[in-house]
């Protein structure tokens, strides 16, 4: 299975309310194997699946993509 996540993001300066730097980001994985959809001492299935299937990793790759691109823009910025 292959997950896809994209999404935009926006830095505004919370001074003036302008739009400092706009970006969109994007995450991509391909699922190797099946997830069993065990739970463990109460923690609930549901989240462990999403956590460990094509799309929750995809949107964890988008996440970090995100993060760099954000501290990219704000370095320099104070």
């Amino acid at each position: 299975r292959t997950g896809m996540v994209a999404f935009d993001v926006e830095v505004v300066d919370s001074r003036t309310g302008r739009i400092v730097r706009s970006f969109d980001c994007a995450g991509k994985f391909k699922s190797e194997s099946a997830v069993n959809g065990m739970s463990l001492f109460g923690i609930g299935s549901t989240k462990a699946k999403f956590a460990s299937s094509a799309l929750g990793q995809a949107l964890r790759v988008a996440m970090n993509d995100a993060a760099q691109k954000t501290f990219d823009a704000l370095r320099g910025v104070r």
